[in-house]
This record gives C-alpha cells, structure tokens and sequence, in this order.
C-alpha cells in the first residue's frame, strides 16, 4: 500500500525536469569560509548536523518538528496522514496537495528557490541595516560597501526572483551576531510559509473539491490558490496562530513580537508581486487580516495610516 512519502515521492518526480538556476556565480572564498565555519563547529553540532542534507527535506522537515510540540490532538491526527518536503519549482512558492488515488495522501510542500530568496534576501536587509555584521561578500571588499550597496542588491535578487524564480544575487556571510539576528527573524518566516499550508489542511479546505485544482497533470490536487480570498486570510490567521504558540512555549515570546518577521515576509511577497491578482490577495490585505483578528479593527487602521514597507513595525508593535 503507498504512503504520504510515496505520494510526496511521485511529486518530486513531477518536477524533476524543473530548470535549476545557479544562484550567481561560484566564490571559492565563500565555500572556503563555509568549509572553515563547519569545521569549527562544536562536536555536538558537528554530531547533530553530520547526516544533514540540504538536497533533501531536513529543513522543512526540522520546521515540522517545530510544530508538532505545539499541536492539539485533533491537529496531530490530521498530520499523520501528511508528507512534508521542498522541491524546486518555478511556477508555486508552496502547496499542499491531496492524492487522488482515492487514499487521501496528503504532501505540503514548500519551493526550495523560496527558501533560499527568504534566506539571502533577509541577509541583504540585516546588511543594510548594519553592514558591520557582514563578515564576507562576494561582489566587493565589505570595508567599501555602503548600506546603498546592501540595498541595491536586494533589489536586484528580487527582480531576478521575478524573472527566473531563482534565487541568483549577491553572496554574504554574516557575523556570528549577524547570523542569529537574520536566522531567528528567518525561521519564523519559514515557519509561517509551512503553517499557511497546514492551516489550509486545518481548514478542510481540501475537502472541497469547489477549492481544487489538478495539478499539472499529476496525480494530485492542490488549493486553487485564492478561487476565494477567505480561504487564503483564514489560512494565514491559523499560520499566525500556530506560530504564535510556537513562540510562547519555546521561547516564552508575545506574538506581537513575532508579527514584525511575518510583515517583513509579506513585504518581500508584495515585491515579487505587487498587485492583488487572482492568484493572491494584496499583501497589506493579508498583513490587514491577522492585526485585526488579533487586535481589532481599530489597530489595523492605526497600522494602516502609517504603513509603508520601510516603516518601523517593530515599534509600533511593541506598543501594543
């Protein structure tokens, strides 16, 4: 009989022959600096990390274990009837897909060219930011790079996301200080794209078959992406939620708190597709949605009145 990972198996097959593009041209003094960083890794780290492959699903699925812990017995169930992975894709950021196989498999699966845009965009900004966390980058001495420089750059990995779907843009390693900055702000970013998708599962929105759509000829269906805006705001409310829980038991963290990283990552949505489409609802709109299911209309307009992509949202958060 298949299983959830035979189903997540045949998709990857699906996608085999999607084009992979280089993320910009190879730096030997990057991949000597990641060769010395490994090397210098604690042994427990080194232990923990020794069978780690980034070819394969270890970082989805080590957000997965992020959220089980936080599960209620009805959400646990629904899960184990679900395979989680990444794949790259040049046409969906994330799905979650039903078999049609008359098994009801379920697979979420996140594009690994969106990881790694979240990933080098989110470095980018912490540079411009404070270009005294960049330890490395590829494209110039840091002691000549500006925070221009930083931002310009990031525009460009935008507008080559846009044209390509791949990540391809300049390569920086951070500091030590630079690097828990961007990764705590990055994981719950990458927590949110996977929770989306498990509150579409939450949801039943699968259960419809008005919400589905084939998916390109495989065996499988997937949400018809925003066939309907609701379906879209209440499965980033349910996100919200679960990361919130997420942030209060592992790191005893308000979600007000975490907001910020998710306003920051429908930013960088916002740039790849600025315009409400049928494919998804505004990014503000979104953004809209979770501050008034948590905090009522009357902060969401407060937000709004000030809203634009530079503002200071962390600020305005911490008042609340």
């Amino acid at each position: 009989m298949s299983t959830p990972k035979d189903f997540l198996d045949r998709l990857k097959l699906h996608f085999r022959f999607e084009p992979i593009i280089e993320g910009g041209l190879r730096s030997e003094e990057f991949s000597k600096i990641t060769k010395y960083e490994f090397e210098n890794f604690e042994n427990n780290l080194k232990e923990k990390l020794k069978n780690y492959n980034v070819e394969g699903d270890d970082i989805v699925d080590n957000l997965v274990q992020d959220v089980l812990p936080i599960l209620t017995l009805a959400e646990q169930e629904l899960v184990k009837n679900v395979a989680f992975g990444k794949i790259y894709n040049t046409k969906i950021n994330a799905f979650c897909a039903k078999s049609q196989d008359g098994l009801d498999h379920y697979c979420i699966v996140i594009n690994e060219g969106l990881l790694m845009l979240l990933h080098k965009y989110g470095k980018l900004l912490a540079a411009q930011g404070n270009p005294k966390i960049v330890a490395f980058c590829n494209r110039e001495d840091i002691s000549k790079i500006k925070s221009k420089d930083y931002s310009n750059w990031a525009n460009e990995l935008i507008a080559n996301y846009k044209i390509y779907k791949a990540p391809v843009g300049a390569m920086l390693k951070l500091t030590t200080e630079g690097n828990m900055q961007h990764g705590f702000i990055l994981h719950f970013q990458e927590l949110f794209v996977l929770c989306h998708e498990l509150g579409h599962l939450f949801n039943k929105d699968l259960e419809d078959k008005r919400n589905l759509t084939n998916l390109m000829d495989s065996d499988a269906e997937i949400i018809e992406e925003n066939k309907h805006y609701e379906i879209e705001y209440k499965a980033d409310s349910y996100a919200f939620e679960l990361i919130s829980r997420i942030a209060q038991k592992k790191y005893k963290m308000e979600k007000k708190n975490i907001l910020p990283f998710v306003v920051i990552l429908f930013d960088i949505m916002a740039l790849i597709n600025p315009n409400q489409t049928n494919k998804h609802p505004a990014a503000i709109d979104r953004i809209m949605n979770i501050i008034r299911d948590n905090w009522g209309q009357k902060i969401a307009d407060e937000y709004l009145k000030t809203y634009n992509p530079n503002f200071d949202s962390f600020g305005f958060f911490n008042k609340l």
